[in-house]
C-alpha cells in the first residue's frame, strides 16, 4: 500500500520520504519535528513529539525512512499519529 492508500484509524508500516521536517517547540517547552511524508501517492503530514537532539540530527528532509503509524484525521486534514520511525 501506498502512503494515501491507508484509511483513517488504519496501521501502516512503510518506507517513505521526508519531504520536510521542521524543528519546532511544544507548549510544554519540548521539541517536536513537524514531517512531510511522501511517495508516488502523495503527501501527508506528520508530529514526532518529544524529539531528541539525536533525532532531530537524523531525521532530516530528503531521508527516506520506515515509518510505523497510524492514518488519523485533525481537524479534517490528514495526518499519521507516528508510533515508530528509523532510518532505512
Amino acid at each position: 500500500k501506498k502512503l494515501l492508500d491507508f484509511s483513517i484509524n488504519e496501521n501502516m508500516d512503510i518506507f517513505v520520504l521526508i519531504k520536510s521536517a521542521e524543528v519546532r517547540v511544544a507548549k510544554n517547552g519540548k521539541k517536536f519535528i513537524a514531517f512531510n511524508f511522501a511517495d508516488k501517492s502523495g503527501e501527508i503530514s506528520a508530529k514526532f513529539w518529544n524529539a531528541t537532539e539525536k533525532e532531530i540530527e537524523e531525521f532530516k528532509e530528503g531521508k527516506v525512512v520506515r515509518l510505523k503509524g497510524k492514518r488519523e484525521n485533525y481537524q479534517d486534514n490528514p495526518q499519521i499519529k507516528i508510533f515508530n520511525l528509523r532510518i532505512a
